[in-house]
C-alpha cells in the first residue's frame, strides 16, 4: 500500500412525478339554452409522457351529468345553472391534471302552438271564445292569458270569453284577442287572431192591411179607408 486513504459515499434523490397540465379549457357551440349541443375542447401535456388527451365531464352544482367532449343541453339543468365542464388528464404514473371552464344556462322562451277564435265571423251581440296552447322547451310550466281590443287598439275586455253586447262594435270591425304566453321565470310571448263582425240582413217586416168596415162585409169596399201596417225591423 502507498499510505493513500480514499473515504466514499452515496446518497439518494427521489425524483417526484407532476401532474399534467390541463389548459386552454373553452366550452363553445352557442347560445347555451336547451337543445343545443356545446363543445369541450382543451389541451393537456405532461414533463414525462408530452401531450396527453383529455377527458370531459360535464356537472352542476358538483354533480356529474354527462361525460364526454359534447353535450346537449336537455332538462337535467335549469335555467341559471352554472354547467362546468372538467377536463382532466393522466399520465403513465397515475396522477392526474384537470382545468374547467363554465357556462350559465339561458332561459328559453315559451312559445305558442296553436290559438283559436270563435265564432269567426261574428255578431256584436255574440260572446266570443278565445282559447291557445304554448310549450316550453325548459319543460317549465306556462300560463296563459287574453285580453280583449278594438281595432284602435283599446282594451275591451280580459279572459278567455268576450260578451260583444257590452262593447260598441259595428259590422265590418275585427275583435282582436291577444294570447300571452308566460313561463315560470316571467318570460312572456305574445300571439294575436281576430274575428270580423258582421251585418246582418233585417228582419222582414210584417205587414198587416186593415180598414173600417161600413158594409159589414168580410171584404173592404169602395169608399172604405184601408190602413197598411208593418211590425219588425
Amino acid at each position: 500500500s502507498d499510505g493513500v486513504y480514499v473515504n466514499s459515499t452515496s446518497s439518494a434523490v427521489t425524483v417526484e412525478n407532476q401532474s399534467p397540465n390541463v389548459y386552454n379549457v373553452s366550452i363553445s357551440g352557442g347560445q347555451p339554452v336547451t337543445g343545443t349541443t356545446l363543445t369541450c375542447s382543451a389541451s393537456a401535456i405532461d414533463a414525462e409522457d408530452g401531450t396527453l388527451s383529455p377527458s370531459y365531464q360535464w356537472q352542476v352544482s358538483g354533480s356529474t351529468i354527462a361525460t364526454g367532449s359534447t353535450y346537449t343541453i336537455d332538462d337535467l339543468v335549469d335555467p341559471g345553472d352554472t354547467l362546468v365542464c372538467v377536463a382532466s388528464a393522466t399520465d403513465t404514473f397515475g396522477d392526474t391534471g384537470t382545468g374547467s371552464d363554465s357556462v350559465i344556462i339561458q332561459n328559453t322562451s315559451p312559445q305558442i302552438t296553436s290559438k283559436n277564435l270563435t265564432p269567426d265571423p261574428g255578431n256584436n251581440d255574440d260572446t266570443f271564445t278565445c282559447s291557445g296552447t304554448a310549450t316550453d322547451a325548459d319543460n317549465d310550466q306556462v300560463f296563459l292569458s287574453y285580453e280583449w281590443s278594438t281595432p284602435g287598439g283599446s282594451v275591451i275586455g280580459t279572459g278567455s270569453t268576450f260578451d260583444a253586447s257590452t262593447s260598441s262594435l259595428m259590422p265590418g270591425d275585427v275583435l282582436v284577442c291577444t294570447i300571452t304566453a308566460t313561463d315560470v321565470w316571467g318570460v312572456s310571448v305574445t300571439s294575436t287572431v281576430g274575428a270580423t263582425i258582421e251585418n246582418r240582413a233585417p228582419n222582414i217586416p210584417t205587414v198587416t192591411i186593415t180598414w173600417r168596415s161600413t158594409s159589414g162585409g168580410g171584404n173592404p169596399i169602395a169608399g172604405e179607408t184601408l190602413f197598411c201596417n208593418a211590425s219588425g225591423s
